[in-house]
């Protein structure tokens, strides 16, 4: 009986651990698609391998900003479930959009959106792809707005040239650009 019941707690035990690193493996696998979610893969790999401070100058990047003409005045009718719920259809197309062209994504303010060509380095280099995905933008927000029945369109900044990238924040992150290029493109 003292052997069974040894067995027995050995195999608990040992259950019980494979559980334990399961679940750990399932964590840690959501913590990776969270973080990719706000930072480029490269830059995740800089965090990860215990980089605190990133920054990076970038000669040459094309930078993009499309705002959304008229979504002021109409979001001033709508719900929050209804605004949240429009611009979600528009950022998921412009996602969709970027990395269709290969772009990085630095961030949505409001109702206006950035993205990037030439940076990080996994990323094209080509302001062609730049300039062809906010046209394919324009186009989206044209069949979203016929499909949704409003009154919206976009205007587009796209400038080349150098930015400084890099990750600013400890608890809550954010990957970011600055320099004369980003304020070109977003006027």
């Amino acid at each position: 009986i003292t052997l069974l019941w040894v067995a027995y707690s050995i195999e608990r035990a040992r259950r019980e651990t494979w559980a334990n690193s399961d679940a750990l493996a399932d964590e840690k696998a959501l913590t990776e698609r969270l973080l990719l979610s706000v930072l480029p893969p490269s830059i995740a790999k800089r965090m990860r391998d215990g980089e605190m401070l990133i920054a990076d100058s970038h000669d040459e990047a094309t930078v993009v900003f499309a705002d959304i003409v008229n979504f002021t005045p109409l979001s001033a009718s709508l719900s929050a479930e209804e605004l949240v719920e429009i611009l979600d259809d528009i950022f998921a197309g412009f996602d969709a959009i970027a990395d269709e062209f290969d772009l990085e994504k630095i961030k949505t303010i409001g109702d206006a959106y950035m993205m990037a060509a030439g940076l990080p380095t996994e990323r094209s280099t080509d302001p062609g792809h730049a300039l062809d995905a906010a046209l394919k933008m324009r186009d989206w927000l044209a069949e979203v707005a016929t499909r949704r029945g409003i009154d919206i369109s976009m205007r587009a900044g796209v400038h080349i040239g150098p930015v400084v990238a890099g990750v600013i924040g400890r608890s809550k992150f954010v990957y970011d650009l600055w320099g004369d290029s980003v304020n070109v493109a977003s006027r």
